[in-house]
């Protein structure tokens, strides 16, 4: 109870390291803590606290290569946040990271801040990777298709199947 009183960020994002019972994630949000979807620029393995934040950890997206997690998490911890879209993907280039893995990223919302929506991430994630395939040389030239954004009930039911519980 001590630590849960006094230490709520700790306590929680150790806590769901192990559980993300229904329970726990409406006591951090009965707290006002707020609780950030796995961001690939600050998202670890498993859920970290960080300036007053709870972020879900990469590890929780269920479907994501487990190798891909750890070159994603090694190559921003050695170079520095990705800047963009194509940063992302150029220095990715020659990783394990395949089309289903961008489309579990997109379902969770790992890529939200880079200015494309998840449906226009989803679509194009083929071409994405076909790019990325030959070294990153095509990604400039790569156009991502503007599309409507998906609905808000599609956005929960794709973060409830790859995260087992909503964020937006």
């Amino acid at each position: 109870a001590y630590l849960k009183i006094y230490f709520p960020l700790e306590f929680f994002s150790v806590l769901l390291n192990y559980d993300t019972k229904n329970s726990y994630l409406q006591d951090i949000k009965n707290k006002g803590i707020k609780l950030l979807g796995p961001d690939i620029n600050h998202a670890e393995r498993g859920f970290i606290s960080d300036k007053g934040v709870i972020y879900v950890g990469l590890g929780k997206i269920k479907g994501l290569n487990r190798k891909v997690i750890d070159e994603i998490v090694k190559e921003r911890n050695s170079h520095g946040l990705f800047s963009g879209l194509t940063d992302f993907l150029q220095r990715m280039a020659g990783s394990d990271i395949g089309e289903s893995d961008i489309v579990q990223l997109t379902y969770a919302g790992s890529l939200d801040h880079f200015g494309y929506n998840r449906q226009e991430l989803k679509t194009n994630a083929a071409s994405l990777i076909t790019a990325m395939e030959f070294g990153g040389s095509l990604l400039s030239e790569t156009k991502i298709s503007a599309i409507g954004e998906m609905s808000l009930l599609d956005r929960l039911a794709h973060e409830k199947e790859v995260l087992g519980f909503t964020i937006s």
